[in-house]
């Protein structure tokens, strides 16, 4: 079996300070394509590009490389199977680590599984959509206070 080495690029990592109001999104991705088919998709979206990386922030910056952008999302559907994006939004992610830390053990001591067939995922989806849609904002705020 060959091995190979698939890269994986984030985007919005602040370490712990996951209430930063500045990034509040983290994401990742990667594609398992090959080494050429990568390159000719950058080379024909940016073809003004004279960095070693293509950096977005960069490239936002450039009206000339921003045009790019269409052009690379034209690229993508050729390989959206092979390619992989998460993103998850940090203040959900810390709600999901209070009921981890506060609500699971209670449940455990009652006698049920939080983790058993994706009860956690459900539960936490629920608190945060009652938390964003029916509470007050200020009760969002006091359980993930943002950073300043």
């Amino acid at each position: 079996m060959t091995q190979r080495t698939i890269y994986f690029d984030e985007s919005g990592f602040t370490g712990y300070n996951l209430l930063d109001p500045d990034q509040p999104v983290f994401a990742v991705a990667s594609a398992d394509i090959e080494d050429a088919r990568a390159e000719e998709i950058l080379r024909s979206s940016f073809p003004h590009n004279r960095a070693d990386e293509h950096h977005f922030t960069r490239i936002w910056r450039s009206r000339r490389q921003r045009n790019g952008l269409r052009a690379f999302c034209n690229n993508l559907h050729e390989v959206a199977d092979a390619s992989f994006c998460y993103a998850t939004n940090k203040r959900f992610a810390v709600l999901t680590k209070i009921m981890d830390f506060l609500v699971e053990p209670a449940i455990t001591d009652a006698g049920f599984d939080f983790y058993d067939d994706g009860f956690c995922w459900r539960y936490s989806n629920y608190v945060h959509f009652g938390l964003t849609q029916f509470a007050p904002p200020e009760f969002l705020d006091c359980l993930t206070p943002r950073s300043h």
